[in-house]
């Protein structure tokens, strides 16, 4: 049993230094494998690995990394494009409105 737990240790060791050092698009792309992998295990904890909100969680991180890899391409000021992620300021930007906000999440901020 130690030996086994011993050996897969120095092999992820390995390849967590060979991912580190290489860098840019593979270190990325496991990143984004193991925020998934990581997503998958909290929703199996609340049984929504397979319902709505697991799979829009899954959509949007996949969507986030997206942005992140291909920032440097996208027209426009990036902060919007990130922005658009968020369904506030979706309401705000395409309504001309303010997102109703309650009391507490205003946290000490006057309109």
């Amino acid at each position: 049993m130690f030996k086994t737990r011993l050996l897969s240790g120095i092999l992820l060791v390995i390849i967590a230094l060979i991912t580190v050092i290489t860098g840019g698009s593979l270190l990325f792309g496991v990143l984004l494998l193991i925020s998934l992998i990581g997503m998958t295990e909290l929703y199996k904890v609340f049984g929504i690995e397979k319902k709505a909100p697991g799979v829009l969680g899954y959509i949007f991180a996949v969507g986030y990394y997206a942005l992140l890899y291909f920032k440097p391409q996208l027209p426009g000021e990036s902060l919007n494009w990130f922005m658009m992620l968020n369904p506030h300021y979706e309401s705000r930007y395409f309504n001309n409105k303010k997102p109703k906000r309650d009391r507490d999440s205003s946290f000490g901020q006057e309109d």
